[in-house]
């Protein structure tokens, strides 16, 4: 027997079972199922076509309730695909990120390498040619030494401390105020260098320095060319003439000088010049292969070689 018919046959005659009778029948279509079991063909006609009624209301909230939770589970599982695309594209993002840092990196530091081996070889190549440049001056030193320039010119620097007293040693201008020279002309001309005063002995003995460091040049040396060798004699031979043609005589030997000198040193580049008045000591200069044996072999030819005015060719040994 179900509820219903406990009800209506009386039920049961403890209060506490009718209550739990009723409260079951609160939660379900009570109206509709009484009047079935009424035995009442007009009630229970109604309560059919309302249960029935009821049944399709429940199912189409059963269905309403289905498609509601397969449209949440559907938009759960399009969120979940959503997020998990998102987490694999902003995945993707990162990863390409990291490797555009990784290429730069890497390009950076090629970069790097190629900067640093670029000035490493500018380094080896100005090395190079600065030690090129500091032979190359070596031989100009030994040259210029060999030719005689050298002894010459220190006689030229000590002659021209005593000459720039009375003339511009490069000019020949004489100096405001001079009107006399000591040791040259007038009487001082006929005068034996005992009876000439400090000055003019002073003079004399430096301008013959100069003369002799000419005429006593070894055979073969640049600055007994003809052209010095006639102005050395006339500075000799001033002796005797007038101031101006000594001063003449000193002024065109030294320009003779100068251009002897231009010739020996043409040849040899810009570089090698500055090197040679700017990065060798005046004892470098002088002295440009020091311990002369050991530091060059001579030899008849070959190689790279200077030749010297004795026709020996030196083979310079860094």
């Amino acid at each position: 027997m179900n509820i219903y018919e406990s009800l209506i046959s009386g039920g049961a005659g403890d209060p506490s079972q009718t209550k739990a009778l009723a409260a079951r029948l609160r939660g379900e279509d009570d109206r509709s199922t009484l009047a079935m079991l009424s035995g009442d063909s007009v009630l229970g006609a109604v309560g059919a076509t309302q249960r029935k009624s009821t049944a399709a209301k429940t199912e189409g909230l059963r269905k309403t309730r289905e498609a509601y939770e397969k449209e949440r589970r559907l938009k759960e599982q399009g969120d979940a695909s959503q997020a998990a695309l998102k987490n694999y594209y902003e995945g993707v993002i990162k990863n390409q990120a990291d490797k555009n840092v990784e290429e730069i990196r890497w390009h950076d530091m090629q970069e790097g390498i190629k900067e640093q081996t670029a000035t490493l070889a500018q380094q080896k190549a100005d090395e190079k040619m600065a030690f090129r440049n500091r032979s190359e001056a070596r031989k100009l030193a030994f040259k210029l030494q060999d030719e005689g320039i050298v002894d010459l010119e220190t006689a030229f620097q000590q002659a021209d401390l005593i000459v720039a007293k009375y003339f511009n040693p490069h000019t020949g201008e004489r100096k405001k105020g001079v009107t006399d020279i000591p040791g040259y002309g007038g009487v001082d001309n006929m005068k034996h260098m005992v009876l000439l005063s400090q000055e003019g002995k002073e003079l004399r003995t430096y301008l013959a320095r100069v003369r002799n460091i000419v005429l006593k040049a070894r055979s073969g040396a640049a600055v007994t060319d003809p052209e010095m060798k006639r102005f050395a004699e006339e500075l000799g031979t001033a002796i005797g003439g007038t101031e101006e043609q000594m001063i003449m005589a000193y002024v065109n030997l030294r320009k003779g000088l100068d251009r002897v000198k231009n010739n020996i040193m043409a040849p040899f580049s810009d570089e090698v010049q500055n090197m040679y008045f700017t990065g060798m000591s005046r004892e470098e200069r002088n002295n440009p292969y020091p311990g002369s044996q050991a530091s060059y072999e001579r030899h008849g030819s070959g190689g790279t070689s200077t030749q010297t005015r004795r026709g020996t060719e030196i083979k310079v040994i860094p």
